[in-house]
């Protein structure tokens, strides 16, 4: 294995690579990874690694980020920007909430990109990938104390005001800061309610309907320290209806005209959705954008600085998950197989039922079946929930194979946890045959380093008594 190295993370050789031949045609290839390479209806190499190596290497289950794939959306959110009119700077600010690993913060960095954080845990981040502070944003609906107080101390580029408390927190600190209000227009975006961050009555920002906004571009006034740069508008998560986003600008371009801010800084915030199934109908980044600058030309007469914050458009199909097979077991007519991950590295079909599209990996020396069969992915914890989903895998499946699971670079490893005291699993990035390491996997003793032996059972047995 040679390291990818982050000196060497901007110059991928040989561009993004060919999709190998496989029996599911176009509408499959697009869950995958750019350089995903099928052998009829298996898996066998991903950034020119072949997986079934790269599992006996750093062990399963098994986070893989195909960097090709990262440089390609990166490439093609620049190229969109760069063709819109009427706008002066564009800006993306990565969405890190998304996959936030210091790697990947330090790559999108090598290739011009901006980041926004939502916590300290995320600032933290950040800052160890050498972002420089004044390319960071920082978001949350209820910031702590210290957020703003380290947001400020680090001189962050914007601060994004999420309600009237927040407002006067950072004010209270009496230090400048560069902040943008976060409008809540009231558009109900068509994507699961977890992740719709526009409606009227749900957590996030300030709503234009019930004038919080309004109150907000009042009460700044008391705290000259604080420059109102612009506004900000989010609209939710995995989202396709171009309709969501027009209906959205609109909204906010309104509320500037009627209160007279001076919106120097318009960030559109992110949302675009990814396919995760064939045939999903999903805008391309080349489409959102044109809607973006559709929208604005109807809405602002000229914005100085546009900004948009991807995320899982960015890193979503870059990422795959390659679990090991531990159980076959047939009950009735329904086959279930157990994987040794489940919803601790990924909640989403437990959350959201979320649906990610599976393939098995090619074997090392073994003949492969060409028949495929509908079999239930079992995760291994204790719940009767922890289902990956439906699959078409081979028929003669056993303990110790491979099955990969597509599109899980976006809100997989952010989401993760220690249910049942399984440690999370590694992340692997690879590009041009070569593999590397990103986050490490967890260990028990990293799962249990928290916990405390009593010094005083005594306490307990007065607490019981």
């Amino acid at each position: 294995m040679s390291s990818l190295g982050l000196s060497g993370l901007g110059r991928l050789e040989g561009g993004i690579g060919a999709i190998g031949a496989h029996s599911h045609g176009a509408e499959w290839a697009e869950l995958w990874p750019d350089t995903a390479a099928f052998e009829g209806n298996y898996l066998r190499r991903v950034g020119g690694v072949e997986l079934s190596e790269l599992i006996a290497a750093h062990g399963s289950p098994a986070y893989v980020l195909d960097l090709a794939t990262v440089e390609s959306r990166i490439n093609q959110w620049k190229t969109a920007l760069a063709a819109g009119a009427g706008v002066g700077e564009t800006t993306i600010h990565y969405a890190s909430k998304a996959l936030p690993v210091v790697g990947v913060c330090a790559f999108m960095a090598q290739h011009g990109l901006h980041v926004d954080v939502a916590s300290e845990g995320e600032l933290a981040v950040a800052l160890a990938a050498g972002i420089a502070p004044e390319h960071i944003l920082v978001h949350g609906n209820n910031k702590s104390m210290e957020l703003l107080a380290q947001s400020v101390e680090y001189g962050v580029g914007f601060i994004v005001i999420d309600s009237l408390d927040e407002l006067h927190r950072l004010g209270a600190l009496g230090q400048p800061a560069t902040v943008l209000l976060r409008l809540t227009p009231g558009v109900v975006a068509d994507t699961h309610e977890a992740v719709a961050t526009a409606a009227e009555h749900q957590k996030f920002g300030l709503s234009i309907r019930y004038e919080l906004a309004h109150a907000a571009v009042d009460l700044i006034r008391q705290y000259p320290q604080l420059d109102l740069a612009g506004l900000h508008l989010h609209i939710g998560s995995n989202i396709a209806n171009k309709d969501n986003f027009i209906a959205g600008i609109g909204r906010v371009a309104a509320f500037a005209h009627d209160t007279r801010v001076a919106v120097r800084h318009l960030n559109l915030g992110g949302g675009l959705g990814v396919p995760y199934v064939p045939g999903a109908v999903v805008p391309s980044i080349t489409d959102h954008v044109e809607t973006l600058f559709e929208a604005l030309d109807g809405a602002f007469p000229s914005v100085p600085h546009l900004m948009v914050e991807p995320g899982r458009s960015l890193v979503g199909t870059a990422g795959i998950t390659v679990y090991s097979v531990g159980t076959v077991k047939d009950v009735g007519d329904v086959r279930f197989v157990s994987v040794d991950g489940g919803m601790s590295d990924n909640p989403r079909p437990a959350m959201y039922g979320a649906v990610h599209t599976m393939a098995p990996v090619h074997r090392i020396g073994g003949a492969e079946s060409p028949t495929m069969r509908q079999v239930m992915v079992a995760g291994l914890h204790c719940e009767s929930g922890d289902m990956l989903g439906q699959a078409a895998l081979p028929a003669d499946l056993r303990a110790g194979d491979l099955v990969a699971s597509a599109t899980t670079g976006a809100y997989t490893l952010s989401m993760s946890s220690n249910y049942n005291r399984v440690p999370r699993p590694v992340m692997v990035a690879v590009a041009n045959g070569n593999h590397e390491t990103w986050v490490r996997r967890e260990t028990v003793a990293d799962v249990i380093a928290r916990d405390q032996l009593p010094q005083a059972l005594k306490l307990v047995t007065r607490l019981a008594d």
